[in-house]
């Protein structure tokens, strides 16, 4: 009885996390990221991504691999390559697989999946999403408190993919970064010297990830913007970055 519970559960926010038919994108929480902006944390600012579908399900929600480090349920299941986009119809045939059998899943994995899956539905309301000319940029924020100022921070964190089928270099970025009424409260003028200091060269189906932070004098805000790159035969262009919310947490507004 408990695990029709929880599956029933289960069933209800994956379709909270797939509204209007909308696919669920599994995305890394950013303060669990392999990259970080603040400088405690001994962790890189940026680096190239390395990823598949097990590696970033086991992050998200490790109960769904099984002994071997692999995707329960295999290919027929999952499906393969990223990033990983799956329907309600998907989601709920992988919660269906996990608790079709009582003894297959204890009550503590159901909840941990729960949560997580509550995690994915907050970090899609501070998230965007772009595709500019092959290049797929992801910004995702989150709250990381009071300053001794008075400022609420935040971190954010970017991942930029070559979707086309030729190499692409990253030259610089283009900062605006808005109050919740829409007033500017800073910018980062173009174009600068490239991405936190790299100008990395994307091949096709590579992906660049860093982390960087900003406060604000309010609680809530946005940033949105631009990267320049350049293909190989020396043509620019500007990749958009969707503006993307910088959300503090209830209690703090």
């Amino acid at each position: 009885m408990a695990t029709t519970a929880l599956f029933r559960a289960t069933v209800r926010a994956i379709r909270a996390a797939t509204p209007d038919g909308a696919a669920l994108r599994i995305r890394q929480p950013v303060l669990e990221s392999p990259v970080q902006w603040m400088a405690n944390e001994p962790l890189p600012q940026h680096l190239m991504i390395d990823e598949t579908p097990a590696t970033l399900i086991g992050g998200v929600f490790p109960s769904l691999l099984d002994e071997a480090g692999a995707l329960r349920g295999g290919h027929d299941l999952w499906g393969d390559g990223l990033p990983l986009e799956l329907s309600r119809e998907r989601c709920t045939r992988i919660a269906r697989s996990r608790f079709a059998d009582a003894e297959s899943a204890s009550l503590d994995e159901g909840f941990a999946a729960l949560r997580a899956l509550g995690d994915q539905i907050a970090l899609a309301q501070r998230t965007s999403v772009a595709r500019t000319s092959g290049l797929c940029v992801e910004a995702s924020s989150a709250y990381r408190g009071r300053a001794q100022a008075g400022l609420w921070v935040f971190s954010y964190r970017l991942r930029v993919r070559n979707e086309s089928d030729e190499p692409v270099r990253l030259l610089g970025r283009h900062w605006m970064i808005r109050n919740a009424d829409g007033s500017v409260h800073a910018e980062v003028p173009k174009w600068g010297a490239g991405i936190v200091g790299q100008t990395p060269l994307l091949s096709p189906g590579a992906a660049f990830e860093y982390a960087s932070g900003t406060s604000l004098s309010s609680p809530n805000g946005s940033i949105g913007g631009a990267i320049r790159a350049e293909r190989g035969d020396g043509h620019t262009f500007e990749a958009a970055v969707g503006c993307f919310p910088l959300l503090s947490s209830p209690s703090d507004d």
